[in-house]
């Protein structure tokens, strides 16, 4: 919207068209803004562009939005040009907006890095600890056997054993 209102500007419209102008042609891809722009240009007609961008302002309570509005006012107050005005704002916000997508993307690096080594943590133990936990598992049950079958021939043993005789 910023650079469709730039691009009126710079072909000599006034604000108020650019406005109306912008609101028509984003209408279909944001239409909240577009009726924003719409109460702006209203706004703007009845009383003065100033109070048009504080109303503005704070409807919206987006901190960029007051930014702009903020720009646009001291740009009319002061009578600079408003395209120049309104091609630094768009730039900035471009850099600022580029800004925190690479710090989003950088937080995100760091929470996918939690879960990755996380999941690797799981496969490197379960790569060091299974074949311990196998034979162990192996070693208990080959000694259980013994210890039966070290049982069963002890009774038998005792079973034939001559002292059992004597005893009896």
């Amino acid at each position: 919207a910023l650079d469709l209102m730039n691009l009126r500007l710079s072909a000599g419209q006034t604000i108020f068209a650019s406005l109306a102008g912008a609101s028509q042609q984003v209408r279909k891809a944001y239409p909240i803004l577009a009726r924003e722009l719409e109460i702006v240009r209203e706004q703007t007609e009845i009383g003065n562009l100033q109070v048009a961008l504080r109303h503005f302002a704070d409807r919206s309570n987006v901190p960029d939005v007051r930014n702009l509005a903020s720009v646009l006012m001291q740009s009319d107050r002061l009578g600079t040009d408003l395209s120049s005005s309104l091609i630094e704002f768009a730039n900035n916000l471009r850099s600022n907006l580029r800004h925190r997508a690479e710090a989003q993307a950088s937080r995100a690096n760091f929470w996918m890095l939690i879960p990755t080594i996380g999941c690797l943590w799981m496969a490197a133990a379960m790569m060091l600890v299974l074949p311990i936990y196998h034979d162990f598992v192996e070693k208990r049950i080959q000694t259980r056997e013994n210890l039966t079958s070290g049982q069963e021939r002890l009774k038998s043993f005792r079973s034939k054993s001559p002292a059992k005789a004597d005893a009896e």
